[in-house]
């Protein structure tokens, strides 16, 4: 069965790069077919950018993302732009520090908000929040393992930031733990 997952946020929050992170960990390291699309917004940092995954154990036919079963939005303007568009059943994970309205209007959609961008300025760099989300939705998905995503954000991030970077991730993780229950509902 493929999934499809679109991070979206602004310019500069690294939604594309988490896309990359994911399909490559899904791919180099779980055997996995996936593809990646990559928007960006009228101005590299502030306007509105977005990366599209689609990940499947068979060959993937048709790799647009119209439907996504999980939007990963790190902005207002990515919740109003996109949250129509999650599939039935689907989930929207959302920076609840920076997204103040975020209803689906199926009422089926489930919503998970944490506060990423405030824990990346926490653990000393704001930059990281793209990763915190990451390893949040691998916690809360297993879409790819944590072994898996760690190893892809170690070959994308510079060498000074993996240990930063590689903390995120496990706070990411230690998030999903605690609304573990709330999915299986």
């Amino acid at each position: 069965m493929s999934l499809s997952i679109r991070f979206a946020g602004s310019g500069g929050q690294g939604t594309i790069t988490a896309g990359v992170i994911l399909a490559r960990a899904a791919t180099l390291y779980e055997n996995q077919y996936a593809t990646l699309f990559q928007n960006y917004g009228a101005a590299a940092r502030g306007g509105l950018a977005s990366s599209e995954v689609k990940i499947s154990p068979h060959e993937i036919i048709f790799p647009n993302v119209i439907r996504p079963e999980i939007l990963v939005a790190m902005s207002q303007e990515a919740v109003d732009k996109y949250i129509d568009d999650i599939a039935i059943n689907g989930l929207l994970i959302y920076d609840e520090g920076l997204v103040k309205e975020a209803t689906p209007k199926s009422e089926s959609i489930k919503k998970l908000g944490i506060k990423a961008t405030q824990t990346a300025i926490d653990l000393g760099n704001k930059v990281v929040a793209n990763i915190i989300m990451l390893g949040f939705l691998v916690g809360v998905t297993e879409v790819v393992s944590k072994d898996t995503i760690e190893k892809a954000v170690l070959e994308v991030v510079p060498t000074k930031y993996k240990t930063i970077n590689v903390r995120a991730l496990e706070v990411g993780f230690a998030m999903a733990d605690k609304v573990a229950e709330q999915i299986k509902k």
